[in-house]
C-alpha cells in the first residue's frame, strides 16, 4: 500500500510504472483512479495528504448515520456522539497521529521507541479510544468496541477496493 500512496504523491517524483519501465503520467493516474470506488479514492488521498478534507467528512459521517440505521443501533445524543467517532476514526485511520515520544522518527538515543513499538506513530488503545470518544473503557469495550471496529472494517473494505483497482490498472 506504501508504494501506492508515494507513487500517487504529486512531490514523488520520478514516477515510474510498478514494473520500472516508464514514467507515469498524470493522464495514467487519472484513468486509474476514474473506475475506482470513489469514497476508497478519497481515502488513499487523505492519507497522502495526512488530513482528511471536509468532503471525505461528510461522506465518513453519512456511511456511519447509513450503517447505524442498517445495523440498528440504539444511540443517545446521536449527533454529536457520531462527530467524536468520526475524530477517533479520523486521528487513528487517516492522520495516523506521530508518537509524541519519538515525534516519527521510530527511535530515542538509538534505540527503537517503545511507545509506538518503533512505528512512529500513536498505538490506540482502547484507553486511548474511550478517552477521545467522552466515554470511559468499561462503556468503550461493552458499546463502543464493536461499532468502531466495525465502521473501521467498512472503511477499510472501501479503501483496499480503490487500492488493488489503481494497483492493477498501473501496472
Amino acid at each position: 500500500m506504501f508504494e501506492l500512496l508515494v507513487r500517487l504523491n504529486p512531490k514523488s517524483a520520478p514516477m515510474m510504472r510498478m514494473d520500472g519501465v516508464s514514467e507515469l503520467t498524470s493522464a495514467d493516474i487519472a484513468a486509474a483512479c476514474a473506475g475506482a470506488n470513489k469514497f476508497g479514492v478519497d481515502i488513499i488521498l487523505a492519507k497522502i495528504a495526512g488530513k482528511s478534507t471536509k468532503d471525505l467528512d461528510a461522506r465518513l459521517y453519512d456511511m456511519v448515520v447509513d450503517l447505524i440505521a442498517k445495523e440498528k443501533w440504539k444511540m443517545r445524543g446521536k449527533s454529536k456522539r457520531i462527530e467524536a467517532l468520526l475524530d477517533l476514526i479520523i486521528a487513528e485511520h487517516i492522520n495516523e497521529t506521530r508518537c509524541a515520544s519519538c515525534h516519527g522518527t521510530k527511535f530515542i538515543l538509538a534505540k527503537q521507541c517503545t511507545e509506538c513499538n518503533a512505528t512512529g506513530y500513536i498505538r490506540f488503545n482502547d484507553s486511548l479510544r474511550a478517552q477521545l470518544l467522552g466515554v470511559d473503557k468499561s462503556t468503550f469495550c461493552k458499546v463502543w468496541k464493536e461499532r468502531y471496529f466495525r465502521i473501521l472494517e467498512v472503511l477499510s473494505a472501501n479503501e483496499y477496493d480503490s487500492y488493488y483497482h489503481i494497483r492493477r490498472l498501473l501496472k
